[in-house]
């Protein structure tokens, strides 16, 4: 017979010893078990109130041993909880020295998505706080997760002062965006380094150039896919503007959408050759690289030398981001058979 817990602190040791819990919540009950039971200290309440919740997710497990969880719930402290400070309770993202300190309650979403952000946050497990390079890249990035998850910010005095700033430009565009604008293209919201990988480029209206530009990561922005569009149809700019696109293998205007991006190495699967044997040709006569891949052919440890490498393939839609990538390619093209099937 399972002894019914009489306080919330007999509450712990009962999770903790008699429900399967999950990774997170078991570690975080043994470490109340640990810092609180044995050494005497009571929770706080912001711990309190995960305690509730982690009973309420277990109910099922609890009620099968016929145990009612609001009784749980409503169960007596003998240590009662002490407030939490704000500093625990409310996310700190502070300016020290060359580096920003970020302090935020634990949210498991949020520690999945900003460990693995491109800013490379440390995490202090001592002091418990991340820590992160001072630039204006990753105070951004580090600002656009935080308030993504959190609505109780606080930030330092300097980092406040560089965050108004900012507002006083009411910038709409903070991300590397291809705009047309009073009859010139320009490339806004850029960096120098940026500014120097795509300085041989030639903005005039080219679909070949959309691409490319997406391959720095650059978006396109509206106003000239509708400059564009007095060139080109709705259909040539999606073409060149996705990295991941479909083609009905029947589909003869294949060849001459690729002819229009200008690729300088197309990527064909085995499985393909007979049906663009064909189509390999034309593209070969206007000087593009064509290789034929089969499963025994290693991945081209050269492809770096090519600008604009695409990859032709029959692989599943969603397989096709992971291939991109795969194989260094600028583009993915996955034909598929959506004709018609006719039922008698």
């Amino acid at each position: 017979m399972i002894s019914k817990p009489k306080t919330k602190e007999q509450l712990i040791y009962f999770l903790v010893s008699t429900i399967k819990l999950g990774t997170y919540d078991k570690r975080f009950l043994s470490n109340l078990e640990t810092m609180h039971l044995v050494n005497k200290k009571p929770l706080t309440t912001n711990q309190a109130s995960l305690l509730d919740k982690i009973t309420s997710r277990y109910k099922k497990q609890i009620e099968k041993l016929e145990i009612h969880v609001d009784e749980l719930l409503n169960l007596p402290w003998d240590n009662i909880p002490i407030p939490s400070l704000p500093q625990f309770t409310e996310v700190h993202l502070l300016l020290v020295d060359d580096e920003l300190i970020l302090r935020s309650p634990y949210k498991k979403d949020f520690v999945s998505e900003f460990k693995n952000l491109e800013i490379n946050p440390i995490w202090n497990r001592e002091d418990r706080f991340w820590r992160m390079p001072a630039n204006s890249y990753t105070l951004k990035v580090t600002k656009a997760s935080i308030e993504k998850h959190y609505t109780k910010i606080n930030y330092c005095d300097n980092i406040n002062s560089m965050l108004d700033s900012t507002y006083a430009y009411d910038a709409k565009i903070w991300n590397p965006t291809f705009c047309y604008i009073n009859t010139n293209f320009y490339v806004v919201a850029t960096s120098n380094t940026l500014q120097q990988a795509i300085k041989h480029l030639s903005f005039e209206i080219d679909i070949a150039l959309l691409p490319r530009l997406k391959r720095f990561g650059i978006n396109i922005d509206q106003s000239v896919i509708d400059e564009y569009l007095n060139k080109f149809s709705q259909a040539e700019i999606d073409f060149a503007i996705n990295d991941i696109v479909e083609f009905n293998y029947r589909d003869e205007k294949l060849v001459d959408y690729l002819l229009q991006i200008k690729p300088d190495l197309i990527i064909l699967n085995e499985s393909f050759k007979i049906g663009y044997l064909h189509k390999a040709k034309s593209l070969i006569e206007n000087k593009i690289t064509c290789v034929i891949r089969n499963k025994d052919t290693q991945i081209l440890s050269d492809i770096n030398q090519y600008e604009f490498p695409v990859l032709i393939t029959g692989k599943a839609a969603t397989a096709n981001y992971a291939l991109k990538y795969a194989y260094g390619t600028s583009k993915v093209i996955h034909i598929v058979n959506n004709d018609p099937v006719t039922i008698q």
